[in-house]
Parts: structure tokens; sequence; C-alpha cells
């Protein structure tokens, strides 16, 4: 468990693979509030306490950095 936190390249496959269940295509990567609709629909799912606003502030602010990186 350790290296869902610790390692980003871990951490990211994983959460592709997880993605990769789900029959729907991802959105574009530009398409931030698609990309939020699809974050909550599949991954944090209804029960989860992140919103689709969340998403969309902590990609734009996180996103930048790790794919200029």
């Amino acid at each position: 468990m350790t290296n869902l936190v610790t390692n980003l390249a871990y951490a990211t496959a994983m959460a592709r693979v997880h993605y990769l269940r789900v029959p729907v295509p991802l959105p574009k990567a530009a398409d931030h509030a698609g990309l939020a609709r699809y974050w909550k629909a599949h991954y944090n799912t209804a029960a989860g306490k992140g919103t689709e606003k969340d998403f969309v502030f902590n990609w734009r602010r996180h996103a930048p950095q790790i794919l200029e990186a």
C-alpha cells in the first residue's frame, strides 16, 4: 500500500488498471469537466465525498506541474 502513496508511476498505473474495467472510454485530457464526471462515476462513486468541482480544482492545480515534469 505504501507504493500507492510514495510512487507516482505505480499509483498512476494502478489507477489506470482500475479504469480499464470501465467499458466507457476516458474523456480527452483537455475535457476537465468530462474527466471530473468520469472520475466521480467510476472512481470516487456517488457515495464518495469528492465532488466534480474539487476534481477540476485539483486537476488545474496539480496537472500542469506533473505534465511539465
